[in-house]
């Protein structure tokens, strides 16, 4: 079974009170349990919730430790007779499981992670397959066919917002009625959120038996856009704007479009997020060639070969949580153009630096920007408000810069995975060389203290 890295950097959370860098989670439930193939309401249970858990290891980026999947009576189907849904197609030698299906067991997995996961995490929920019930759109309920218990609107809502800390929360739900959860009086919805229920909230969600076997259609096409790929190895594009990623808005789109589809799908987003959030929450921008307003929202955004036009309405923001930005080669800003950048609440671009009348790559706007000109903006950062490190993972010397000037002292403190203090110095330096070439691979706290207070950094060392 997988565990949960809780270790060294709830630690830090509780000692120093500081934010460190943002993890992503995802939670998958299937609400019954497989006991043959090529059954209907019954396959689903375990084909479904494969093809998720897989998209989002091999395609998504995310860990398997921080993928929570509560399935049937906590035990892979591991009798299926179909290679193309056993672990061992991708060489995974644990279980895809980490629990029973029980609401108790559920809602008390919810208040953990509700302990663990901060105000700088993701968050995904996907209720994979399942059943379920409504007469109005506030009185659903969800079936575990399995247990033969159905759980109300309000459990439902109330055990997932027992983790209610998040930067960003992506709700996907398969059953029937399921627009309930953007409906009525009881809801989903807030403005952190962005949620895609398989059907209106007074429709059925179906399944179908595709060319491989038996699928939740909702599930079949979701999991088939985010992959890039069908289950059986056929292209599928769902990516309107051609710049390699999906959006939620682009993932609700192609679902609602999908002549495989025979209920319509919701979309739960009142703070209009859907159109900049992904699953994915580390992007690679590949390809596109925009004249639109575009914004995109995620841990880390890497852009090769984007060329924003030139034109008035042509603008265009990366603002990544906490992690980098990267501009690669081929990345153009045209002249009129406006492209705005953040990482955290640090500005490292806007419109006044991007004015390109060379029409050439970004590099040469980027030379008015002195922070980035000094560090090497190709460099991936980490940063707070004050500070500048790099390059994150380290292979041997690590900078760190203060944005501030001045002549105050400033502790810097490293320590590694188990506490222990591996560096330090007190001085008035701005600008700091750590040399890490000796150091043990693995990740490192890096704690800096000056008259601004205390700020906390997590780096890995290859």
């Amino acid at each position: 079974m997988k565990k949960i890295n809780i270790i060294v950097f709830l630690l830090a959370i509780l000692l120093f009170n500081t934010p460190i860098f943002a993890e992503r989670y995802a939670i998958l439930i299937s609400a019954g349990k497989a006991t043959t193939d090529d059954q209907f309401s019954n396959s689903e249970y375990w084909y479904d919730l494969y093809l998720a858990y897989e998209d989002l290891i091999i395609k998504q980026g995310y860990s398997h430790q921080n993928v929570i999947v509560f399935y049937g009576d906590g035990i892979d189907f591991t009798t299926t007779t179909y290679p193309r849904y056993k672990k061992e197609l991708h060489g995974w030698t644990n279980s895809i499981v980490d629990f029973d299906n029980a609401y108790a067991t559920m809602n008390a997995q919810f208040a953990n992670l509700g302990n663990i996961i901060t105000g700088n995490d993701e968050v995904l929920i996907q209720w994979v397959v399942g059943h379920g019930g409504s007469s109005t759109n506030d009185n659903y309920t969800a079936l575990i066919q399995n247990r033969n218990t159905s759980l109300t609107e309000q459990q439902l809502n109330t055990m997932i917002n027992q983790i209610n800390n998040y930067s960003r929360r992506k709700i996907l739900w398969m059953t029937c009625h399921a627009g309930c959860i953007v409906y009525g009086n009881i809801n989903f919805n807030n403005n952190r959120s962005v949620v895609i229920p398989s059907s209106n909230w007074n429709q059925n969600s179906w399944g179908m038996n595709f060319p491989d076997t038996w699928h939740a259609e909702f599930n079949y096409v979701t999991t088939s856009a985010l992959y890039g790929e069908d289950p059986v190895g056929t292209s599928y594009d769902a990516d309107l704007n051609n710049d390699n990623e999906i959006s939620m808005l682009e993932l609700f789109t192609d679902a609602n479009n999908s002549s495989l589809m025979s209920s319509d799908p919701q979309l739960g987003d009142g703070a209009n997020r859907a159109p900049r959030m992904y699953i994915d929450e580390c992007l690679e921008l590949n390809g596109a060639n925009t004249s639109n307003t575009e914004m995109y929202e995620a841990e880390s955004i890497s852009a090769t070969n984007y060329i924003i036009n030139s034109g008035t309405i042509a603008n265009v923001t990366f603002a990544a949580s906490n992690l980098n930005v990267k501009l690669l080669p081929g990345f153009k800003v045209n002249n009129g153009a406006k492209f705005h950048g953040f990482i955290g609440s640090i500005v490292f671009a806007d419109t006044k630096n991007l004015v390109n009348n060379k029409n050439n790559d970004v590099e040469d706007v980027y030379e008015k920007n002195y922070v980035l000109k000094e560090l090497n903006f190709n460099k991936i950062f980490a940063n707070t408000n004050d500070f500048f490190i790099c390059p994150n993972p380290v292979k041997d010397k690590l900078l760190i810069k203060s944005v501030n000037s001045g002549n105050d002292m400033i502790q810097y403190n490293v320590y590694n995975i188990n506490g222990t203090l591996v560096y330090s110095k007190n001085t008035t330096e701005r600008d700091l060389e750590i040399d890490f070439l000796n150091k043990q691979s693995g990740i490192y706290i890096i704690k800096i203290i000056d008259n601004n207070g205390m700020k906390i950094f997590k780096i890995v060392k290859d």
